[in-house]
């Protein structure tokens, strides 16, 4: 069989990772501030926090949903080749380590904007 995770899709997925890092938590923040839901006060209010939630979940929070766990399925193969590949006997490999690693940090990514996601689909029903 051949050698499906190498040094090259070390350094892509390690570098699409980052990426998906950095736009989650640049709108980390805004994020945040839309669960807020203590000072809504007036029905004007209400419609306004209610467009800002719809917003981020269709602009920003859906597509890096969608885009993460679509990353996250693309390094399932060879993520498995690398669980199924671990043996007492088989000589340390720093590449397969490091891919163990960066699909642990991808799925705890993915797993943590669906949740993201699903609190924001809560309190966009919750004003509606």
């Amino acid at each position: 069989m051949a050698k499906m995770v190498t040094a090259d899709l070390l350094s892509a997925s390690s570098l699409i990772a980052t990426c998906i890092g950095v736009l989650y938590t640049t709108w980390y923040l805004e994020f945040s501030k839309a669960l807020e839901l203590d000072n809504i006060l007036t029905s004007t209010e209400k419609k306004r926090h209610r467009k800002l939630l719809k917003r981020l979940l269709f602009v920003r929070a859906i597509p890096l949903a969608f885009a993460t766990a679509l990353f996250a399925a693309a390094l399932a193969a060879p993520a498995w080749q690398v669980v199924s590949g671990v043996s007492p006997g088989k000589p340390y490999d720093p590449v397969l380590a490091c891919f163990g690693v960066v699909s642990v940090v991808v799925l705890i990514i993915t797993a943590s904007i669906i949740w993201l996601c699903v609190r924001l689909v809560n309190s966009w029903r919750k004003l509606g």
